[in-house]
């Protein structure tokens, strides 16, 4: 297996086809062809199957791009690291954040990295807990600092490092003008009758879970977000129902953002760094997750979050 091959399957798995990868890598295709069955002969699988449009993966092409997609990050952020060394700068990172981190900690902890290290240049990309663990996958980013899922807890002890670095609560809000505050006795089931906005996961399980242990079809998001700042600007200007947490709130206590005190509410989560088990951290990275320590241990004592 080398290099040219895995580069050649990525561009078949990328057009789905053959010719159209010919085109792309300016390559014959009988060429690609021979190096793809080399590669399937190497592995000992079929990765393709022949469909009327083109091709198509088999399971056993499905579970071999990931690994090829990674190899190649890897490969070029080698490079980007050997570049990074010749000229003298300590090397580029790349971070994935969550909604609420990407708001305080992460914006705080970069400023101070570059005005410490300037010439490390960091790429932050902003998504949701279920998009970053798909990127820390392939490679895509180097660490993820979001919330961590439930659903995710035991993924994450067998492929990731999880460094946790503080807790957070999850709060129902609304509008300081929104019935739902102005009734003397409110229950779970009043909710239902509103519009929620709700981030863009594969399953809201928090508060799914609330809702299914008292009987309750849980509430079917009519907006979806990954931009936390959008969420508060249309809460505070409709009758939705929103579902953040406390470290979002807290800024907005002089506005006309209103938790909404339910009993059944009670959800506490935690926060902090994920990183590929098998993966070696560079040293910007390292550097940038001292600046996450400190900066969460600051709003644990300005009683913004919990201690982990």
């Amino acid at each position: 297996m080398n290099l040219k091959q895995i580069k050649f399957f990525l561009s078949v798995c990328k057009n789905k086809s053959f010719i159209k990868a010919s085109y792309e890598l300016n390559i014959s295709q009988p060429a690609i062809s021979k190096a793809i069955n080399q590669l399937e002969y190497d592995l000992g699988v079929k990765l393709f199957d022949r469909v009327p449009k083109g091709v198509s993966l088999t399971e056993f092409g499905a579970l071999f791009i990931k690994h090829a997609e990674l190899i190649t990050t890897d490969i070029r952020k080698a490079k980007d690291e050997i570049t990074s060394k010749k000229e003298g700068r300590i090397g580029d990172i790349v971070i994935g954040a969550g909604p609420s981190a990407r708001e305080i900690l992460v914006p705080l902890a970069c400023s101070r990295l570059i005005n410490e290290n300037r010439n490390i240049h960091i790429d932050v990309v902003a998504e949701l807990s279920d998009d970053l663990s798909q990127d820390l996958d392939i490679g895509k980013i180097d660490m993820s600092i979001s919330m961590l899922l439930k659903s995710n807890e035991n993924e994450i002890e067998n492929n990731y490092v999880y460094f946790p670095l503080y807790k957070d609560r999850l709060n129902l809000i609304t509008k300081k003008g929104h019935y739902l505050q102005t009734k003397k006795t409110t229950e779970l089931s009043d909710t239902i009758k509103y519009n929620w906005i709700l981030p863009k996961l594969k399953g809201n399980v928090f508060i799914d879970d609330i809702f299914i242990k008292h009987a309750l079809a849980p509430p079917i998001s009519s907006i979806t977000y990954n931009s936390a700042k959008f969420a508060l600007n249309l809460i505070e200007n409709s009758d939705f129902i929103g579902f953040l947490p406390t470290q979002l709130i807290k800024p907005h206590v002089n506005s006309n953002i209103k938790q909404l005190n339910l009993k059944e509410i009670d959800v506490e989560v935690t926060y902090g760094i994920t990183f590929l088990k098998e993966k070696p951290i560079s040293m910007s990275a390292h550097l940038l997750v001292n600046h996450l320590k400190e900066i969460s241990s600051q709003m644990i004592q300005d009683n913004l979050v919990q201690n982990a």
